[in-house]
């Protein structure tokens, strides 16, 4: 696995990058979870790149993190051959809770982009799992 590297920060910049926030909560979106860890990876032909590892405030969400997409203009013109979006995936886990793996997360260019996770508790006498 290899480390990403830092997004410009020029304003032309802005419609190649999308800023993800992850909400973690339990009990269907009704309570948000404090110290979730959240891995945001991306596939590659090179292989795995790991963008961050975010943890969630006592809102359940973690900071915003700028991640590289397409074109916004692309999204605008459905013909083109080239993906309009850029996948990434998210790992989500907290010691009392069920992890959640493998969630894809779609990204376009100069639009915020959200991602909610709603985590499953463990019975009591737990070791952390895996769903």
């Amino acid at each position: 696995m290899t480390l990403r590297q830092n997004p410009s920060t020029t304003p032309e910049a802005a419609n190649r990058e999308s800023n993800l926030t992850v909400f973690v909560t339990t009990g269907e979106q009704t309570m948000p979870i404090k110290g979730a860890r959240v891995t945001i990876t991306r596939q590659t032909q090179q292989g795995e790149i790991l963008y961050d590892t975010l943890e969630t405030d006592g809102s359940g969400k973690t900071i915003r993190l700028t991640l590289p997409a397409p074109l916004a203009s692309l999204s605008e013109a459905p013909q083109t051959q080239t993906p309009a979006f850029g996948l990434y995936f998210a790992q989500v886990s907290h010691p009392d809770y069920y992890t959640e793996e493998n969630l894809l997360i779609q990204v376009f260019g100069g639009a915020a982009s959200y991602l909610n996770v709603n985590l499953i508790p463990l019975p009591g006498n737990h070791e952390q799992g895996v769903r």
